[in-house]
């Protein structure tokens, strides 16, 4: 439902960044990658919108790891997850839709975090956890080789949808 509402969503290809964008959401009870529905091998932009491949449980472990481990931080609050560009027009959608985006600084990363799959995911979650409110979008610079990247997370799909929408009719 959510990839053919990006469908007909205009402009939905311009937040796209370069490494794709995955949407994940977890069932209700999910503690592992396996329980994460996602997109497999993202959404890729093409010169008229994107291509997507299908959608299964555990297709991301990428995303289904920052999504669990934002869970963990915030009593299951978020259920759905996407990632976008991050650039200033999206940077400056975000202001004008209200959402709570916090920033995360990737110098502050420890070096242990770092190596091995999923550390930085774990830290990013837990760093944006560690505010005062929950966070609707976290603002990722990125790092060497490291794409700069909004997560943007939502209590459920309808509203992840809904915010996107609107991050996409701000940038227009």
């Amino acid at each position: 439902d959510a990839l053919g509402r990006f469908e007909d969503l205009n402009g939905f290809q311009r937040l796209l960044p370069e490494v794709g964008t995955n949407v994940a959401v977890a069932t209700p009870y999910a503690l592992e990658q396996e329980e994460v529905a996602a997109v497999e091998g993202r959404l890729r932009r093409t010169t008229d919108g994107f291509v997507a491949s299908c959608v299964r449980l555990g297709a991301s472990g990428h995303a289904a790891r920052y999504l669990l481990a934002l869970r963990d931080h915030l009593d299951n609050e978020p259920a759905a997850a996407c990632n976008l560009r991050n650039d200033q027009k999206v940077r400056d959608a975000l202001d004008t839709t209200k959402l709570n985006a916090v920033r995360i600084d990737r110098d502050d990363q420890p070096d242990e975090t770092r190596e091995g799959e999923g550390g930085t995911m774990e830290w990013s979650a837990r760093t944006a956890a560690s505010r005062d409110v929950f966070p609707d979008a976290v603002l990722d610079p990125g790092a060497v080789g490291k794409e700069p990247m909004v997560r943007l997370t939502a209590p459920d799909v309808d509203t992840l949808v809904e915010r996107v929408e609107g991050i996409a009719e701000a940038v227009e």
